[in-house]
């Protein structure tokens, strides 16, 4: 329930899967809440299934991780910066190009170590713009400085636009039919070892 309340969706879950599932085909009142409901469905399902055959076919064994960090791209991104937020016990975040729609709980005070990625191009207004990212890294500093808060980073690379990370034909094409810059491999490279040094830190035991 917390994805769909951060999301701004008001339901009901019913307990029986077959109509959670197919309340997720017909109760939404536009397609992105749809599409944003399905994120959710299907990602909760997928690692339940991959759980479940790890322990059958694979004699795995349903271990709890010790340590937990999430990532994520556009929404993923902006998911990813409330959960360092909402998510009690996250050991860390990485969040590229995306931020939280204002309104919902203030992702401002990230209570887990939370790093962040834009292209200074960004243009997404509101959402994933340099704006954005300029205030948010201003923001975390002052609240720093009234009370430390956790560890946190804002990456902003120059000369890159939304979706730097994708390097998909399907998205250059549409990157370069919407006019921004095709990707940069030092910034995409640089992006990764960051997230590696970061993971690493926090979730290695």
């Amino acid at each position: 329930m917390a994805c769909y309340n951060w999301l701004g969706f008001s339901t009901v879950l019913p307990k029986n899967a077959k109509d959670r599932f197919l309340r997720h085909e017909f109760n939404w009142r536009s397609k992105s809440q749809k599409q944003g409901a399905w994120v959710v469905w299907i990602t909760t399902i997928w690692s339940i299934w991959n759980l479940r055959n790890n322990i059958i076919f694979r004699h795995g064994n349903l271990d709890v991780a010790k340590h937990v960090g999430v990532t994520g791209f556009c929404l993923g991104g902006a998911l990813s910066i409330a959960s360092a937020n909402l998510v009690s016990n996250l050991d860390a975040a990485v969040a590229f190009y995306g931020f939280p729609s204002s309104g919902r709980e203030d992702p401002t005070i990230p209570y887990s170590p939370l790093q962040t990625h834009f292209g200074e191009l960004e243009n997404f207004v509101g959402f994933s713009d340099v704006k954005i990212a300029k205030k948010f890294k201003e923001e975390l500093k002052l609240e720093d400085l009234n009370e430390p808060i956790a560890s946190y980073e804002v990456h902003i690379y120059p000369g890159v636009g939304h979706a730097f990370m994708n390097r998909s034909s399907e998205r250059i094409k549409k990157r370069n039919n919407m006019e921004l810059p095709d990707e940069d491999e030092v910034a995409v490279q640089l992006s990764w070892s960051r997230l590696e040094i970061w993971m690493t830190e926090y979730l290695a035991s």
